[in-house]
């Protein structure tokens, strides 16, 4: 609109005005329009001698900050509104009793800058917080390298809800990551003797059995604990950073044909396994 008016003198055709939608619910009459102009006192718009044009007749405020500033203290925000809500409906509440946020944009500008700064600082809170999820952490020892982590994860699970179990190294050796805080400790304090008083520790080792194996099971704590966190953060924070980059609804680039015919065989395999789990 603002090019087809610069292009005219200012003049806008009354075909183009009347393809508002606002303007349309009204009336779809561009003489009614052009009567009730007529009959404005406002001398803010004037009408071509055709009847077929209007532009204005006052010259556009200059924008300064103070016509800015003014402009905002007269602006008001409001949230609560049914999306389907329209112009007069609206302007109904307004002059109701209705629960409403009304507040002017400058207000608005700032409760909303205090909001984004406050989610800043937690987030710096939690990054600097090594340790996610404090006594959550075991150790298992003595397990057969053949052993599967789904299998470890399944059977701790029946005792209490494991978040992960990485995969058993070439000494046996794996850890657990229960949910819960101190669910590590719920766990091993199952199975200490009782005659046992010791604190539980990366020292004591809680002999039970597992999956049908003789294995220690070890409360990971101190500076083990958060080298585990340290990592574990590390991790998280680049597998995020990837997702975002892919979450801008683009596919990834196929590098060449074996690997679209690899893509394409993977989806059929999991469409004919009807979303169980399987190999690919």
């Amino acid at each position: 609109m603002k090019t087809q008016i610069s292009q005219n003198d200012g003049w806008l055709p009354m075909e183009q005005l009347m393809k508002f939608n606002k303007l349309k619910q009204i009336t779809t009459d561009d003489a009614v329009v052009i009567e009730a102009l007529k009959k404005s006192k406002s001398g803010l718009l004037e009408i071509s001698e055709c009847g077929k044009k209007i532009r204005r007749a006052l010259p556009m405020p200059e924008l300064s900050k103070e016509y800015i500033d003014d402009l905002n203290l007269r602006t008001i925000h409001m949230k609560g509104f049914p999306k389907d809500s329209k112009f007069d409906d609206i302007k109904a509440f307004c002059y109701n009793d209705v629960d409403l946020l009304m507040e002017n944009k400058n207000e608005y500008t700032t409760r909303k800058q205090e909001y984004h700064k406050s989610r800043r600082e937690k987030k710096k809170q939690l990054k600097a917080q090594v340790v996610k999820t404090e006594g959550a952490l075991m150790k298992i020892k003595n397990l057969s390298t053949s052993t599967k982590f789904i299998d470890i994860k399944n059977e701790i699970t029946k005792h209490s809800k494991v978040a992960f179990v990485t995969a058993i190294d070439e000494s046996g050796q794996c850890y657990v990551r229960f949910a819960e805080k101190n669910g590590a400790k719920t766990f091993l304090n199952n199975f200490k003797k009782d005659s046992t008083d010791e604190e539980l520790g990366a020292d004591i080792a809680i002999d039970f059995d597992l999956l049908g194996q003789k294995v220690q099971g070890f409360l990971v704590s101190g500076d083990e604990e958060k080298e585990y966190w340290s990592e574990f953060n590390q991790n998280h924070g680049k597998n995020v950073s990837k997702k975002s980059t892919w979450q801008r609804g683009k596919k990834r680039p196929i590098e060449d044909e074996n690997d679209k015919n690899e893509s394409e065989n993977k989806t059929i395999k999991i469409s004919k396994n009807n979303g169980h789990d399987g190999e690919e």
